[in-house]
């Protein structure tokens, strides 16, 4: 080989690498980029999705004040409609030896049946809050005491009752309302139903 193809040689060797190197230096340049951009994109759906969950978790709270607020009027026609109560009372607080509850509902028969209905309402019922509710009633006489000697039923009233919840609700004894077109409805228990009465002394 001539020294003319050497150097000639040695010069498209000299080139490949440059064009090697510069092919190599845009590659990572693109690849720069294409993060720069990953990153970007990534922190403006991580903002978005902050946005949104705020947004939800505030719907949340509006609903779950909403629908706390609008079965009271349904509520109110059952307990006077389907169980002849006298006086029907909202949001009942009560407190004695430094401990306290607040009832949604409260109707009252008055008279020689003597009986007394508390209704608890829930946005979504679930296992956790139909046991903390029949907990509530189970309390009710140490708060109340003025009606010992009346007879109590618990109510549950629930615009979402998933699964086998609503046959759960009625094997604790209790009346079950749930949410319909405009309203909430008493739900219509089984042939076999007996209401769970919880007395000052024991539950039955």
């Amino acid at each position: 080989m001539s020294d003319a193809e050497s150097r000639a040689l040695l010069a498209e060797v000299a080139r490949q690498q440059s064009e090697f190197a510069r092919q190599q230096s845009e590659r990572a340049k693109e690849h720069d980029e294409l993060a720069k951009r990953q990153a970007q994109d990534h922190a403006k759906t991580e903002a978005v999705l902050r946005h949104v969950t705020r947004q939800l978790g505030g719907l949340g709270n509006k609903f779950g004040s909403y629908t706390e607020g609008l079965p009271f009027e349904s509520v109110e026609r059952i307990l006077r409609a389907k169980f002849r109560a006298d006086t029907v009372a909202r949001r009942v607080k009560s407190a004695r030896g430094g401990f306290g509850q607040e009832y949604d509902v409260i109707g009252v028969r008055n008279g020689v049946s003597g009986e007394v209905y508390c209704v608890e309402i829930k946005s979504e019922l679930n296992g956790e809050e139909l046991e903390k509710s029949v907990r509530k009633f189970g309390e009710f006489f140490v708060l109340l005491p003025q009606c010992r000697g009346m007879k109590l039923y618990g109510v549950i009233c629930a615009v979402d009752v998933r699964g086998a919840l609503a046959q759960r609700v009625m094997h604790e004894g209790l009346y079950l309302a749930t949410a319909g077109d405009e309203n909430f409805k008493l739900v219509k228990p089984p042939p076999d139903f007996k209401p769970r009465v919880f007395t000052a002394d024991r539950a039955a």
